[in-house]
């Protein structure tokens, strides 16, 4: 897609608060106020090196878009957040805009390595100069496309532009949008600092109103997906296990038929033809007669246990269940643990995840069945990762689970607690949020806790703790009333 070139003045809004404040700001201030404007703009917003076009500063917008944190963006160039195709050509846009010394406007495709996510994004490449003329910077916007996006239309400078005048007319109104006059009838003004604190506090809250509203969308749409597909293998999987298992009741009992006419025969015939003898050796039928019974019976037990993982997988899915009802907190968390037995069992490389079941007496609960498996399956999950690991360090040389539930008052209670080496204190403040995670690139995405804590505190009205000490395990509380409000 060929380059637009846009007009200089749609350069200028982000940085005009900037050289007003030199009236008034020391260069300190000055920074101040650029990286207020930054997280101001709803859009992603990189400034890059003019060289090597490595990432200088990024807004908070662009991280979250190319999922990673902010520290992580610095020094680092698009290549590094995008396939090699995509950065080549945002690469050739930025060497564009460098040539030419004008803003270029492009839509470009992306699909961040982190996120996995492609979305259609409307792009702008503006070159910062100096007093001189030199290009000093390249600032690039990245926006969401609208369906039919337009190149030259950059919603995002928009914005900036109209927060600047907001900016402007602000400075005669107080909070409460009278006139901020003195004795003589004229306008006393704010520092421009002040001016951008008061402005942001309600955009950063609605951002961040955004962004959990987004990632819950998101989820919940991956869960509904993931629900159907498992409800749909657990039903194609039932109908033929059933079938064998149906079949290996009369199996068993034709077996033992035809074995008593084979003994009765062999009584009846003290001696046996030659041919009929040579070939009861030849297939070693007194092995047969006592191993085909253990065949059938271990069929059995198999054909139990499928049907059971089958009803656990559709119990955990419960697609049926969008809306409020009494539930057996305990019976999820059977089928959840059903779920996990492959992870739990030993390994070569390590041994079984003892999990012990303390389950007091809980009367039915008033909750959201699936959306509560969830949560149990993220804890336990992370539970089991974390004493993988720490068997690796050998800090935990019998890796253990105990799942504890009981009743307080009108509240129902489930702990997990897991004896792996606890989780330190500057990560637990961040446990619970929205794409947080401390697992290795492609092993997490940071929504498993944040989504879980959500549907506790927000859909059930309850809690969902961690209490951890460094060497000492780390334990997952949930509180859930039994009866949710009206």
């Amino acid at each position: 897609m060929s380059e637009i070139l846009v007009p200089d003045s749609y350069a200028t809004p982000l940085f005009s608060a900037a050289k007003v404040a030199q009236n008034f700001c020391d260069q300190g201030e000055i920074n101040h106020l650029l990286t207020t404007l930054l997280e101001m703009a709803t859009a992603a917003i990189v400034v890059k090196d003019t060289k090597t076009l490595k990432c200088l500063i990024g807004n908070q917008a662009a991280a979250t878009l190319f999922g990673r944190e902010r520290a992580a963006l610095m020094g680092q160039q698009t290549r590094d957040w995008l396939p090699v195709e995509q950065a080549e050509s945002l690469s050739e846009y930025d060497r564009a805009a460098l040539r030419q010394n004008k803003a270029v406007a492009f839509t470009q495709w992306v699909t961040p390595r982190w996120t996995g996510l492609s979305q259609l994004l409307d792009c702008t490449t503006i070159p910062i100069c100096n007093e001189l003329g030199q290009t000093i910077y390249l600032l690039t916007t990245y926006a969401i496309a609208a369906s039919s996006p337009d190149p030259c239309a950059d919603s995002d400078l928009i914005s900036v532009e109209l927060m600047a005048e907001k900016v402007a007319e602000s400075d005669s109104r107080g909070d409460d949008g009278s006139d901020r006059r003195n004795d003589s009838g004229n306008c006393t003004v704010q520092s421009p600092v002040e001016l951008s604190q008061n402005s942001t506090i309600e955009l950063e809250h609605l951002q961040e109103q955004l962004n959990r509203l987004q990632v819950q969308m998101l989820q919940s749409e991956k869960m509904a997906s993931l629900g159907q597909l498992v409800a749909g293998i657990a039903h194609e999987i039932n109908n033929p296990v059933n079938f064998i298992y149906g079949n290996l009741k009369y199996t068993s009992e034709y077996t033992q038929d035809l074995l008593r006419v084979i003994q009765q025969y062999k009584a009846s015939y003290s001696t046996l033809p030659a041919e009929l003898a040579n070939l009861i050796e030849e297939v070693d039928l007194d092995y047969l007669v006592e191993d085909l019974p253990q065949i059938l019976s271990s069929m059995k037990v198999g054909a139990d246990r499928i049907r059971e993982i089958v009803l656990s997988l559709r119990n955990f899915s419960r697609l049926d269940d969008t809306e409020l009802q009494e539930v057996d907190l305990h019976q999820g968390l059977n089928n959840t643990l059903t779920i996990l037995q492959n992870r739990l069992k030993p390994k070569s490389d390590r041994p079984e995840i003892v999990v012990t079941k303390d389950y007091g007496v809980l009367p039915p609960v008033y909750c959201y069945a699936g959306q509560l498996n969830q949560v149990f399956m993220n804890i336990l999950s992370n539970a089991i990762d974390a004493l993988e690991e720490a068997y690796e360090k050998g800090k935990c040389p019998q890796p253990a689970i105990q799942i504890h539930t009981y009743l307080d008052n009108s509240h129902a209670i489930i702990q997990f607690v897991d004896n792996g080496d606890g989780i330190p204190e500057q990560i637990q403040a961040h446990l619970f949020d929205p794409f947080f995670t401390t697992k290795p690139v492609g092993q997490g995405t940071g929504l498993g806790l944040s989504i879980s804590h959500q549907i506790v505190a927000e859909k059930h009205h309850g809690t969902l703790d961690c209490i951890s000490t460094l060497g000492q395990g780390t334990t997952f509380r949930i509180t859930i009333p039994l009866q949710q409000p009206v």
